[in-house]
């Protein structure tokens, strides 16, 4: 048998491992210091390499932990300080990245009911990555939004 002590310190790290490391990980203060890291780290020009992978990352976190606003805004982060770089890049990964960003903040922009801005980048989107496996759904998606929204306009320029 474990004795009560070492039952609970057991417990405890448990709770730790399963519970604090993910909410710690996740809140929204560690991922805008990620971010704010990044930003700062671009505006001084010392991009490091793993910076675009983690504010795709970023993106995505906010995405499935059902934070669209939060999301919304990493991906636009993402497209203003990595997309072109990595769209027109050597890299396979960067290139699958970029595509793979555009069409989650096309998704994000469509959930919050921004549809004229999902328009217009799923339209970049169908001219940039004509390759990518969600091509067709976002062909499909992007005429539904122009015949029942008209023709893409370029959204609203704003500084977050």
């Amino acid at each position: 048998m474990i004795s009560d002590k070492k039952r609970k310190w057991i417990l405890g790290v448990v709770a730790v491992v399963l519970i604090a490391a993910p909410l710690v990980f996740l809140s929204g203060w560690t991922l805008d210091s990620i971010q704010k890291k990044i930003r700062v780290g671009v505006a001084n020009g010392q991009v490091e390499p793993w910076m675009p992978v983690w504010q795709a990352r970023v993106g995505y976190i906010y995405r499935y932990t059902m934070r669209d606003e939060s999301s919304a805004r990493a991906f636009r982060q993402y497209l203003r300080l990595f997309y072109d770089q990595e769209l027109k890049g050597d890299d396979p990964a960067a290139k699958l990245r970029a595509a793979d960003a555009i069409y989650e903040y096309a998704g994000v922009l469509d959930d919050l009911n921004r549809r004229a801005e999902a328009s217009w980048y799923l339209a970049i989107f169908l001219h940039d990555c004509p390759e990518h496996d969600g091509y067709k759904k976002a062909e499909a998606r992007s005429y539904e939004l122009r015949r029942t929204w008209g023709e893409p306009t370029a959204p609203p320029d704003d500084d977050d």
